[in-house]
């Protein structure tokens, strides 16, 4: 059977014809997991390129305001005293201003980039008890709706009642990295992924992003290293360890 993933690139890099291109492409409606995989190839391109242009605006914009300051200003009118200029110093303010509000609130930052690869797993729990039917529903729906402080309550009671169970400790894992409580987090996903619960792998694969959101590159490339082969996401670790 032919082995398609070495032709991900060339697919996107527009460099696959005639018969390979059919075959790539009748693989793809084929096979739901090669093309999740083929689009998160493009996903991490993506980001890389934006981490590009983001870089390469900023060195523009400094040029451009260099520019400015050169044409427009010089020392002595933006100094009080002989050669003040008031209104050259108001507008000089303003555009330093609005470029700082450019830069720091509508450009996306290139930090954040890899959240974008990670999408929120659907949550469908199947506890049972005699109160677990309708607690289920509840944190079901408060996660999968993005309610993540009601859904991380639900789950802490449940959590009660069902302190082993591995359903509940990463969803509940998966709240608290969705509310800000990023240490908990790591340290909830990194005792599941040493378990043995058939979450193991979902664990390890959302404590990439854990670790990144902590700000610990390190242990984001060293988590990617070891994510085994039998898993789900190593094709998806591979790819994001080759283009880091």
């Amino acid at each position: 059977m032919e082995d398609f993933k070495e032709y991900i690139e060339d697919y996107w890099d527009g460099n696959l014809h005639g018969d390979k291109l059919e075959a790539f492409v009748h693989e793809m409606d084929a096979n739901k997991e090669f093309r999740e995989l083929v689009m998160l190839h493009q996903q991490v391109r993506e980001s890389l390129r934006n981490d590009l242009v983001h870089e390469r605006q900023q060195g523009d914009l400094k040029e451009t305001l260099t520019g400015l300051n050169h044409k427009y200003f010089n020392p002595r009118m933006t100094k009080p005293g002989k050669g003040f200029n008031l209104k050259a110093f108001i507008v000089l303010l303003i555009i330093t201003l609005l470029v700082a509000f450019l830069v720091y609130f509508l450009w996306p930052s290139g930090a954040s980039q890899l959240d974008r690869v990670f999408d929120m797993p659907i949550a469908s729990l199947t506890l049972k008890g005699t109160n677990d039917e309708g607690l289920n529903s509840k944190a079901e729906t408060a996660f999968n709706n993005g309610n993540y402080e009601e859904a991380l309550d639900v789950l802490q009671e449940l959590k009660l009642e069902h302190p082993m169970d591995a359903e509940v400790l990463f969803f509940e894992a998966l709240s608290q990295l969705k509310t800000g409580n990023v240490q908990v987090a790591v340290d909830q996903l990194s005792s599941l992924s040493a378990g043995d619960s058939g979450l193991k792998y979902d664990a390890q694969w959302y404590l990439v992003l854990a670790y990144h959101q902590l700000g610990n590159e390190e242990a984001v490339n060293e988590t990617l290293g070891s994510i085994p082969e039998d898993s789900p996401y190593y094709q998806k670790a591979e790819i994001l360890l080759k283009d880091r």
